[in-house]
């Protein structure tokens, strides 16, 4: 006997029972039911709860992925992100902007190897007599 590959054999028309299990001979003739058993109603019925099961699962696998990746976009570099990217990738002691998650440039920038602190417009520009000396507290 050869295994057919469907779950069940639903027949609207009669509303014949089905099985999940039934074989063919040879490929030819009519399935042979066992036991289990369900009616067309049974079958439809279960087939929509597979269904909306398997649609939930896909939006929830979906929705965490897209959790996962953030907001899933790419966008270009803003000018402070460029500018930090080009100071790591520079020489050692070089000023690094700090930019906020937006990519804008943080208001207070500070150097890691001088440890003066200093303000600075939207676009990064330094704003003159604002800068501190190390240990000292500025608001911008």
């Amino acid at each position: 006997m050869a295994d057919i590959g469907i779950s069940c054999w639903v027949n609207e028309a009669t509303s014949h029972t089905c099985d999940r299990s039934f074989k063919r001979r040879g490929g030819r003739g009519r399935p042979l039911l066992t036991d289990n058993r369900e009616t067309t109603s049974e079958s439809l019925g279960r087939v929509q709860k597979e269904t909306i099961t398997m649609a939930i699962l896909t939006i929830l696998l979906l929705l965490s992925t897209a959790f996962a990746l953030g907001d899933a976009r790419i966008r270009p570099m803003t000018p402070c992100e460029r500018a930090r990217y080009a100071a790591t990738h520079g020489p050692i002691g070089a000023y690094i902007p700090t930019c906020d998650a937006a990519g804008r440039y943080t208001p207070k920038q500070c150097s890691g190897s001088t440890g003066y602190c200093w303000c600075v417009t939207t676009t990064g520009q330094k704003i003159q007599g604002t800068e501190t000396p190390p240990g000292t507290a500025i608001k911008c």
